[in-house]
């Protein structure tokens, strides 16, 4: 007979090890393979914080894995077979943490309300832009003065007295009570003109600064010009001058020498 195979032995054989052509197994045999082949298969998904479930795979029994996105991520089945999760369009959360305690950057935030996480304050760093009406209960400022921004025609050390003139709009001082005074540079201003103005100085127009002097002053004094580059002296009302004077003294001074004391400057 062509394509025939003469059986010449039965073996009983769990596993089927034997590799025989000519051997037939036993119902016994081939029923114990067959179920050894057929049973439960598990496979563990694991997480990201090291829980996991487990698939159990039951001959005749479909098995199936459910996705589920959480808040804010939608899953999908794509006809590639794969998963896809992706983010919604609005996205809520309960708070935004860094892992390893540095910062978090996020570049644009669009909302109704910001409120500190522990109820005191909220900082801003480098510079807050605000188009329309900022409406509040108190203002106030850290620092001290009102500036505004003018070209100087050198760089100046805060306390610089100021007048209008020379090779820009402002320079230091050389003259006594000149009546050209313009202003104290500011050491750091708590409002800002003309602040867009690139390389200006601070000037401060109003309120305390810190000012350098020569001479004897006495807290409530005015101060003027002296003949000392940049460094305020008493008002001597003989030699006054309208427009000569830069503020009132809000400290006392009797250095032999140069010295720094605040000055409310714009108080006449």
């Amino acid at each position: 007979m062509t394509n025939s195979v003469i059986a010449d032995a039965i073996l009983d054989e769990d596993d089927l090890s034997t590799d025989s052509n000519t051997a037939l197994a036993t119902q016994q045999s081939i029923k114990a393979y067959t179920d050894a082949q057929d049973a439960s298969q598990s496979l563990t998904i694991v997480c990201d914080d090291s829980t996991g479930n487990s698939l159990i795979f039951t001959p005749g029994t479909p098995a199936f894995a459910q996705f589920e996105g959480g808040n804010s991520i939608t899953t999908s089945s794509l006809s590639t077979g794969n998963i896809k999760f992706e983010l919604d369009t609005d996205i809520f959360v309960n708070s935004v943490a860094s892992l390893d305690s540095s910062e978090v950057e996020i570049l644009n935030i669009r909302t109704d309300t910001l409120v500190a996480h522990d109820s005191t304050q909220i900082t801003i760093r480098d510079a807050l832009r605000v188009t329309g009406t900022i409406t509040g209960t108190v203002t106030a400022a850290q620092y001290a003065d009102l500036a505004e921004k003018y070209l100087a025609d050198q760089e100046y050390a805060p306390g610089t007295v100021m007048i209008f003139g020379g090779d820009q709009e402002i320079t230091q001082s050389t003259d006594t009570h000149d009546a050209r005074i313009a202003g104290v540079v500011s050491t750091a201003p708590a409002f800002i003109m003309n602040n867009d103005l690139e390389g200006g100085t601070f000037l401060g127009l109003t309120g305390r600064v810190p000012c350098r002097v020569k001479g004897a002053i006495a807290k409530g004094d005015m101060v003027t010009s002296s003949d000392t580059p940049g460094v305020a002296q008493k008002l001597d009302p003989t030699n006054y001058n309208l427009g000569c004077v830069i503020g009132k003294a809000l400290e006392n001074y009797s250095g032999t020498g140069e010295g720094v004391i605040e000055v409310v400057v714009g108080r006449v």
